[in-house]
């Protein structure tokens, strides 16, 4: 498999990298897997066509739903998008609010990190790190995201992932939820932290 590769097309190479290798799993225990994400271009995206979005809460890639059904849905978290038509620098991109479809800040880029040692969504002082609706894809960056379920209890959860392989049309990447409300990626208490000391402190 691997003498192959160089021959066929990065696309190709990158889904059967892809598929070859084990999901990745959360030393600590939290939901995990692997993913890829096809390209979402201006054009699929202004012209109806299908794009891929992943639920992290079921790890689910949704591929049967243009850009605006999977932000009317409201259980779309995160896509592969270019932002300028044609552009060579692609992103990754948390989906437009469902209710005023206005870009969320939720994103932010790491930097070249492994996933197992992304600890939280806080930075060095202890505060919340500044989010971004969308942020550059690239190989070996780590990202924190929060994903948003509308009338769930909690709302906000956080989800953290990394790029394994990064081609013109296809991104993959391992990643890793937390159910809990936490913005901790390790294990904390789930049934003690009520929603509105969520939002208080964050």
């Amino acid at each position: 498999m691997r003498a192959l590769a160089p021959a066929l097309p990065l696309l190709a190479a990158l889904a059967v990298a892809a598929s070859a290798r084990a999901d990745y799993v959360d030393p600590w225990g939290l939901p995990s897997g692997s993913a890829s994400l096809r390209l979402a271009t201006q054009d699929s995206i202004q012209s109806g066509g299908r794009v891929q979005a992943i639920d992290f809460a079921t790890g689910a890639v949704d591929s049967l739903a243009s850009y605006l059904a999977l932000v009317l849905g409201g259980v779309a978290d995160l896509l592969f998008v270019e932002l300028v038509p044609g552009e060579s620098a692609h992103w990754l991109r948390a989906p437009e609010d469902p209710v005023y479809q206005n870009d969320q800040p939720l994103l932010v880029d790491l930097g070249v990190l492994p996933l197992a040692a992304v600890a939280d969504m806080l930075d060095d002082a202890g505060d919340p790190l500044p989010l971004a609706s969308f942020a550059a894809a690239a190989a070996g960056h780590a990202y924190a995201l929060l994903q948003v379920q509308r009338g769930a209890e909690p709302e906000t959860t956080a989800v953290k992932l990394a790029i394994t392989a990064l081609g013109d049309s296809l991104v993959a990447f391992d990643w890793a939820w937390q159910p809990n409300g936490s913005r901790e990626f390790i294990p904390t208490p789930a049934a003690t932290t009520s929603l509105g000391a969520l939002k208080a402190r964050y």
